[in-house]
């Protein structure tokens, strides 16, 4: 009974992570096409990553398809999908971090800015940092979250199987 609730929960979440990395592979494929169409600013190293980044999830997609199966069999599932979702998060929280730290994003957001009057533009700059931040936490969150239930209840998954089989041996 336990285990049908398990693998039920496994289920949903790996078809939420499932959504959420095909809804990521269309977002990297627009901005993959958008730096491939804007030739002025193309940093070469950023746009190896994002292909990376692109191929990386295509495959974790690949991975969790494959998990579906085997949840509905009953059998182990491959974890690698989810811990390199979360590493592409890590990822993600540093480059932000980083670029906070280095003035991007404030100075794309002063460049988008420049028509306000002097003024204003601080008081909006730093409305539009928090919002940033926000986002970003929150985008964060949603992104680990199913990764990290399918990995907890994995482990659970897993002990459970182990006190079945170590009852099952002792029975004998």
């Amino acid at each position: 009974m336990l285990v049908e609730k398990i693998t039920k929960k496994m289920k949903t979440w790996n078809t939420i992570f499932l959504v959420f990395s095909i809804i990521g592979v269309v977002l990297s494929a627009i901005g993959l096409i958008g730096i491939i169409f804007n030739k002025a600013e193309i940093n070469v190293l950023n746009t190896i990553i994002s292909v990376v980044i692109f191929i990386i999830t295509i495959y974790t997609i690949f991975i969790a398809i494959q998990n579906n199966k085997k949840i509905f069999e009953g059998t182990d599932i491959n974890i690698i999908a989810y811990i390199l979702k979360l590493l592409i998060t890590a990822y993600s929280i540093i480059i932000t971090i980083m670029q906070l730290i280095t003035g991007d994003i404030k100075k794309t957001a002063e460049a988008e800015l420049s028509t306000l009057p002097t003024d204003q533009v601080e008081a909006v700059l730093a409305i539009t940092i928090a919002v940033t931040i926000g986002v970003a936490i929150i985008g964060w969150i949603i992104a680990i979250l199913p990764s990290v239930r399918i990995l907890m209840l994995n482990k659970k998954y897993k002990k459970l199987k182990e006190e079945v089989n170590t009852n099952y041996d002792e029975e004998e």
